[in-house]
Parts: structure tokens; sequence; C-alpha cells
């Protein structure tokens, strides 16, 4: 007799939740079974973190892109002397022969890194008022699901553990 995993034994015990982490699935969740049990047990939060994860994942540049290139000259790098520094290591790139697309794998783990740390920002919300602030002040944050009359709900947390 073959031994079950932990998801199939999750799945032959709650047969509804194969549709449910489907969807997960297809959103690239790393554990689509545990995540549609969560979500069938009430945890509203799980869709959330869930669809914001694979939001990030979505700004991560395609294998086959190298208009990361182009992207690091714009506009949207407000810091101008860091615009200027990323163009000028495009040309240089380019001026040596270098195929883009052999450099797009280093630019999507800086991205994913990224996304990493900022996602672990956000779910350190209150405790990030740690950080020195100017006297007499404080910060905190904390994301919370939003119900349909827009009243928070549960708190959002587990970011940084699903990317």
């Amino acid at each position: 007799m073959s031994r079950k995993t932990h998801e199939e034994y999750i799945l032959a015990k709650h047969p509804q939740l194969e549709a449910l982490s489907g969807f997960y699935r297809t959103i690239g969740t790393s554990n689509p079974v545990l995540c549609a049990e969560a979500d069938l047990r009430g945890e509203p939060a799980t869709l959330a973190t869930q669809l914001f994860v694979h939001g990030l994942r979505g700004l991560v540049t395609p294998s086959t892109e190298s208009r990361w290139a182009d992207d690091v000259q714009s506009e949207d790098i407000a810091d101008e002397q860091l615009r200027a520094r990323a163009a000028e290591c495009v040309q240089y790139l380019l001026a040596e022969g270098i195929d883009l697309a052999r450099v797009t794998p280093l630019i999507q783990a800086i991205q994913t890194l990224t996304i990493g740390h900022v996602a672990g920002l956000l779910d350190e919300g209150p405790e990030i008022s740690c950080l020195p602030m100017p006297e007499g002040r404080q910060t905190h944050w904390q994301l919370f699901e939003v119900n349909d009359d827009e009243l928070p709900g549960a708190a959002i947390t587990g970011l940084h553990e699903n990317l």
C-alpha cells in the first residue's frame, strides 16, 4: 500500500478542495491544497495574500524579454544619478557585445529578492516601528482584509513566506 502525501490525504478527506486548489495552482501558489483548505476554513486573508503575491510575481521581467534595459532608463526611476548610471551600464553591456537576454536571469533574481524584501517589510507591520523615528513620533501598520462593507477584517500575514 502506497503512502499518501499530506496533500493527497487532505484531498481525499475533502474532495471539494480539488477545484479551489486548482485555482491556487494556476496562480502559482506553492501549496495550493493547503491554501484551498485555509480558504475553505474561512481564512479569507489566504486569498488576498496569494493574489498579492501573484501580482508581485507578475512584475518580474519574463525570461524571454530584455525590456528591463529600457525600463532602467525610464522616468519611473526618480533618482537621476541612479538612472544615469543604469543607462551607462546598459550602454557598456551593448558596446561589449553582450546579449542583454543573457543578463535577464540576473535582473529576475534581483527583482525577486526585492519583492521578497518588500513583502517582508509589509509582514513586519507594527514591528517596523523599531526603526529610529523622529522624537515623539510613532508609526505602525498592518495589512488587513476589507469586507464588503469596507471594514477591516482578518490580518494578512505571511506574504514573504509565499515568495
